[in-house]
């Protein structure tokens, strides 16, 4: 049922048409667009065609457009262009004019062809023979996102598709359309489809409920397959004729009138099933109540007065001082351990009186205070010995480290060398040390031989300096590694001995104060325990005793108790037997009332879950998205108005054609 309903609505709303006014402009312009494509539907040259109504007559008229080699097409009307904008001299006429434009269609289309069941090209198709299936398929590219009923969706212009083509009969036949009509005159068919591409995502219909065409399938039988051009024409107008949504509106309120109505009965009855339910419940508690007392063949206390009772009998049994201290004193007597306790008493004791890391650390660092400085000498072999590693530490690992210091050093000396040489050997100097009697020529050839004489000199005995300053340079490290290697030697065994002596005296104290610790400790719990044995003896002697008298008299009062309440509960029992039976018929009727209230409730809840609130959701959601989604298409409908651009405050139309090319089968040339 519901399936159906929304099939009607969606054709309704696919069939309402929108109506609108349109204003008073200086002109109107219309526009035919006129687009080229392949026999695969892909476009390559798009034409504008462009009529200006001069309603008013004017002389002038001010118009916009991003149209490239435009031209008068009908009339000798001139304009001037500044950019996008034109200025026609319409002289009271009408102005058409055509160019042509690089944008994008706002539908694209794609046409396959298949023969016998396999996809062909239009080329390898022309002149064939077999089962030829068309599918014409368009997509809207005007894309919107919009809000419906507080969520975002995406729509599209409301474009309407109807393509059309002609096929000679001698060539085809059995022509048939997947949406649209076929007329044949007998010598050719005229093939007309419909498509509304986008509107199945606008409207948010499933395919499952109503299947709105966004392609077109043309079938047939050919024996020698050609095709004329096929003309497909595009409009935003799907709509003609505005669709009032007010009487709806009126419809959601009562919709929502009915469902608020429905949830209060459904209240009140769950309400009414719910007390039912409890005073049967309660009166059938009370019936069985009654009924267990009846049976019972002794009218027994309940726990609660049991315990009360008891309680009050045992505030009264309390024995004197007097008499806790006779039992005290006698269970202290007979409170002696024997010797064979005493022992094993003390020696638990010793097991557990072991002292603590502090208290052993504590004792350790006293016996430290006594400990004094030990003093220790190598003797000569072991300090030879040390030296002797440190010279070979020298060899083995820092020689070659040591000579190359040792001769960047004698390099930094020769460079310092030969910068006060150059600085001081100059021709002035010369000149001046001459007395004046050389010339500056002679004495510049003097400086530069003499320095170079002398730098060379200290070239040459780099090497005997190198070895020199190496020699050197390992003897003072050894020197310098032995005395360091033989002081770290004797501070190491003097700090090994110092802590041998202070560990030994820390052990012993640890050892000593421990030992102490266990003798003290199995003394002293020998005598404790003997004290506590005696405390303890006194004390459970009383608390037995007054234990024992709590619970005589607390027995005896529950007796007494009993067996007056056995006595009252038969005066009791005839009384509660009529009341019983007035119980059963009293249920009896509350079962049957609760049994229908439950019945009742049931019925009006199955009733809201599997109409009501159906037929509400339903108006409240598809109807009401839907009726959303149909304004939205409205509005989109009206906005587009252009292809190219327009003046402000001009009226606007808009429509596209498109022209696909032919197939044909290619003629062979004579041969002459």
């Amino acid at each position: 049922m519901k399936k159906g309903i929304v099939k009607i609505t969606s054709a309704v709303v696919l069939c309402s048409f929108l109506a609108y006014t349109t204003p008073i402009f200086a002109y109107t312009k219309e526009e035919s667009v006129y687009s080229k494509t392949k026999p695969n539907g892909e476009n390559y040259k798009t034409v504008v065609s462009v009529h200006l109504k001069n309603e008013n007559k004017e002389q002038v008229l001010k118009d916009v457009s991003d149209l490239i080699n435009i031209e008068n097409v009908n009339g000798d009307e001139t304009f001037s262009q500044n950019g996008e904008e034109l200025t026609w001299s319409a002289n009271g006429s009408d102005i058409y004019y055509q160019g042509e434009s690089k944008k994008e269609l706002p539908i694209k289309t794609n046409i396959k062809y298949e023969l016998n069941g396999n996809e062909i090209s239009p080329e390898e198709l022309a002149g064939k023979k077999g089962r030829v299936k068309i599918t014409i398929s368009y997509e809207n590219l005007d894309e919107h996102k919009v809000s419906i009923n507080g969520r975002l969706a995406s729509m599209y212009t409301p474009f309407t598709v109807i393509t059309g083509t002609i096929f000679d009969n001698t060539k085809c036949s059995n022509i048939e359309v997947s949406t649209g009509k076929v007329v044949n005159d007998g010598t050719k068919t005229v093939v007309m489809g419909v498509a509304l591409p986008g509107m199945q995502e606008s409207l948010n219909i499933s395919k499952n409920t109503l299947e709105i065409p966004s392609s077109v399938e043309i079938t047939m039988d050919t024996e020698n397959y050609e095709q004329k051009n096929i003309v497909t024409f595009v409009t935003p107008k799907v709509f003609e004729e505005k669709f009032s949504f007010s009487k709806l509106n009126d419809l959601y309120n009562k919709v929502d009138e009915i469902q608020n109505a429905s949830r209060q009965i459904e209240e009140g009855a769950n309400s009414l099933k719910d007390g039912a339910i409890a005073a049967y419940e309660g009166a059938n508690t009370i019936k069985t109540e009654v009924g267990n007392s009846l049976n019972s063949s002794s009218a027994a206390l309940d726990d609660e007065t049991i315990a009360y009772i008891r309680a009050q009998a045992a505030q009264g049994a309390t024995l004197t001082d007097a008499q806790k201290q006779e039992i005290a004193n006698g269970a202290a007597q007979g409170a002696v351990l024997t010797e064979a306790q005493k022992t094993a008493i003390a020696n638990q004791a010793a097991q557990g009186a072991t002292l603590s890391n502090e208290q052993l650390n504590a004792i350790a660092a006293q016996a430290l205070a006594g400990v004094g400085t030990v003093t220790v000498e190598l003797t000569e072999t072991q300090i030879a010995g040390i030296k002797q590693q440190a010279d070979n530490a020298i060899d083995t690992t820092y020689s070659n480290t040591i000579k190359q210091g040792a001769r960047d050093q004698v390099d930094e000396l020769l460079e310092g060398i030969s910068n006060q040489i150059a600085s001081s050997i100059t021709a002035e100097n010369i000149i001046a040390a001459s007395g004046n009697n050389v010339s500056e020529a002679v004495a510049t050839a003097i400086a530069t031989n003499l320095g170079s004489a002398i730098t060379n000199n200290l070239v040459g005995s780099k090497a005997q300096i190198y070895a020199g300053a190496e020699e050197t340079a390992i003897a003072s490290a050894k020197q310098i590694a032995e005395n360091s290697a033989v002081t770290a030697a004797q501070a190491a065994a003097a700090q090994a001995a110092q802590t041998a002596a202070e560990g030994a005296a820390q052990a012993t104290a640890k050892s000593v104060a421990q030992s102490t610790a266990t003798q003290t400790a199995s003394k002293t719990a020998t005598t404790v325990a003997q004290n506590t044995a005696t405390q303890t003896a006194e004390k459970t002697a009383t608390t037995v005793a007054q234990t024992i008298a709590t619970k005589v008299a607390s027995e005896t009062a529950q007796a007494t108790a009993t067996q007056v309440a056995q006595q009252a509960g038969e005066k009791v029992k005839e009384k509660m037997t009529a009341l019983n039976d007035g119980l059963g018929q009293l249920t009896d009727g509350l079962k049957q009332l609760s049994d229908g209230s439950v019945e009742l409730a049931e019925g009006i809840t199955q009733f809201n879950t599997q109409a009501i609130d159906r037929i509400v959701s339903y108006v409240n959601g598809n109807v009401k998205d839907l009726t959303k989604r149909v304004e939205k298409l409205q509005e989109l409908s009206q906005e587009y108005s252009n292809f190219t651009k327009a003046q402000d405050g001009t009226a606007k139309e808009v429509k596209f054609i498109l022209v696909t090319d032919s197939i044909k089968v290619k003629e062979e040339k004579e041969e002459n």
